[in-house]
């Protein structure tokens, strides 16, 4: 019995002995194989970061395109609000088309009337500051009709090139005297009464523009009636004698 357990003893410690001897020699290959695997590793990860700073680079050499504005877009079969218009650009497409005399003549208008304002807005009596950007208020009404209507223009030549330049060289010696220390008071009276002056001229100037307008409408009027008279829509006494009285039409 005690030989076949030092028999078995000595056979586990010759075993034990040839796997320690394997152990040893696969050592040096598994830490082959485990720098392999580092190394690998590292190579791979180096690759992925190249790639990643070569993306980030194109990146931020393109341009960023504009977000697109809602009064900018403009999309076929598609309705857009109307708060996606916008109306200057609506009306922009409506204006008639000018000629170079005529560009030039409303330019330099709305010139003398900038100039004015810019000018008028440093004098510091309020009195005769608020006059002035009353009639240059008118003005501008007036220039935004007639780039309406540019036919007109040639009506307004005395607006254009007498008032509204002399307007402008009256505003810059106000603003000078008051500015310069003197006493202006008489000069204050005088201008706030020129104010007045050429800002009722310019209000009828403003309403001369429409004045065709309002003939071509009487001439309409009078055309339809006629035209109901003579279809026996209405007789000559259910004609109205005042834009007022509306039109009885004969069933």
């Amino acid at each position: 019995m005690d030989n076949r357990r030092n028999r078995g003893g000595l056979g586990r410690l010759i075993l034990y002995a040839i796997g320690i001897m394997i152990c040893l020699e696969l050592i040096p290959v598994l830490g082959w194989a485990l720098n392999l695997v580092v190394i690998f590793g590292a190579i791979a990860f180096g690759i992925m970061l190249i790639a990643l700073v070569v993306s980030a680079i194109k990146g931020t050499g393109k341009p960023a395109e504009p977000r697109p504005q809602a009064s900018d877009v403009s999309v076929k079969g598609q309705s857009m609000a109307p708060s996606q218009v916008s109306a200057s650009n609506v009306k922009a497409k409506d204006l008639p088309e000018l000629s170079p005399e005529e560009k030039a003549i409303l330019k330099t208008a709305n010139q003398h009337i900038n100039e004015s304002r810019l000018i008028s807005g440093r004098i510091q009596d309020s009195a005769v500051r608020e006059a002035a950007g009353k009639a240059l208020s008118e003005a501008e009404l007036i220039t935004r009709v007639l780039r309406e209507q540019p036919e007109s223009i040639k009506s307004c030549h005395q607006f254009l090139n007498y008032y509204l330049p002399t307007l402008e060289v009256v505003i810059k010696k106000f603003s000078s005297l008051e500015t310069s220390g003197v006493d202006i008071e008489s000069t204050k009276a005088h201008m706030l009464s020129y104010l007045s002056d050429i800002g009722k001229a310019m209000d009828k100037q403003y309403t001369n523009l429409f004045e065709s307008e309002k003939l071509d409408l009487s001439v309409e009027m009078e055309a339809m009636q006629n035209a109901f008279k003579r279809d026996g829509l209405i007789t000559e006494t259910e004609i109205p004698v005042s834009a007022e009285t509306e039109i009885k039409l004969t069933v």
